[in-house]
């Protein structure tokens, strides 16, 4: 049952009392659609329905508004909600929501708990029709504890729709619906994936995966070392990245380790996975420190390299001990 202080348009719960200010509160509410209703603030409100603890087994919801699937809730008073002891061996974490519950008359929207299970954090329940959560806060509760200390509360809440949410950077972000869009201050933009995580798309932030040492597999071929290692420790180490467009961009330098054999023209310096290769081979110039068979020293050489549709990265002209090859400024589509 909905409290004193809390109130849900356009009708109650028994589908009457449509009254003009009711309206009025539905209209500002499909403004903003689902999430908080900005009155008389720019940017994020922290006050609107914000939850805090303070140590005890209530938590505090204070006043506030939102919209939620089209129902405007509205809380003119701060009030508690009682957590339940937690009496395992490990934290557990409860999510506080603002629920919208249709039944067959009409509707209610409420404040309520979701009980976490051990390690297991719940998620808002979304069933359109029937029942639709709002998140405001994740609260944990200790091991063997009945109260929740005051830093123990993640913000969930946010301003906007479920496509297009708009949080400051110091506002965590809520657990995400797969397609959703948000986006943060810098700009930066991300859109949610089916786990309830968030992938950063732009600016686009490609994984860095480093060549492993001395793995095999996908690591350095036998005594292939990063420059890094052996000589200067200013540069970045060899690795590869792919971007959500799907170009795949190498970078580093890499050394062959002193008084060891020469590699012989086509050697193999390390193997690419299989997400990161190209659908064709792909001959590249890069800088290096090399000599010919027929010199005596190494000096600054023009190498090429070729990437193979199925894996290798192979240098065309070997590498002679102490000498070095430069990956930088090597990029190519991906197949896959």
């Amino acid at each position: 049952m909905a409290r004193p202080s809390e109130d849900y348009f356009p009708t109650d719960e028994t589908g009457h009392g449509v009254t003009t200010e009711r309206y009025f509160n539905w209209a500002r509410a499909l403004q903003g659609a689902d999430g908080l209703i900005r009155t008389n603030y720019t940017g994020f409100a922290p006050p609107d329905l914000k939850v805090t603890a303070n140590g005890t087994s209530n938590i505090t919801v204070a006043a506030g508004k939102a919209s939620i699937m089209g129902v405007c809730y509205t809380n003119s008073l701060s009030f508690t909600v009682p957590i339940t002891a937690n009496n395992a061996a490990t934290s557990r974490t409860d999510l506080i929501v603002v629920r919208v519950d249709h039944h067959d008359t009409g509707f209610q929207a409420s404040v309520g708990r979701i009980a976490g299970s051990g390690s297991i954090r719940p998620t808002v329940v979304r069933e359109h029709g029937t029942v639709y959560d709002l998140p405001l806060a994740y609260v944990t509760v200790p091991a063997g504890s009945s109260t929740v200390p005051a830093n123990n509360v993640q913000d969930l809440r946010y301003a906007g729709t479920p496509g297009n949410i708009t949080l400051d950077t110091n506002v965590p972000a809520p657990y995400a619906i797969a397609g959703q869009i948000m986006s943060r201050p810098g700009p930066k933009v991300y859109v949610g994936q089916a786990d309830g995580s968030w992938v950063q798309v732009y600016p686009d932030v490609p994984v860095v995966q480093r060549v492993a040492a001395g793995a095999g597999g996908l690591g350095f071929a036998g005594n292939l070392v990063d420059f890094n290692d052996v000589s200067d420790s200013t540069y970045g180490y060899v690795a590869y990245a792919k971007d959500a467009a799907g170009w795949v961009y190498l970078s580093g330098q890499m050394s062959l380790k002193a008084n060891v054999s020469p590699k012989g023209d086509g050697a193999i310096a390390f193997l690419l996975p299989a997400t990161h290769r190209p659908s064709a081979g792909r001959k590249f110039a890069v800088a290096a420190y090399n000599r010919t068979a027929g010199e005596t020293s190494l000096r600054q050489h023009n190498d090429f390299i070729t990437i193979h549709s199925d894996g290798p990265v192979t240098m065309d002209d070997g590498l002679y001990p102490g000498g070095w090859i430069s990956f930088e400024g090597v990029f190519f589509r991906a197949a896959t």
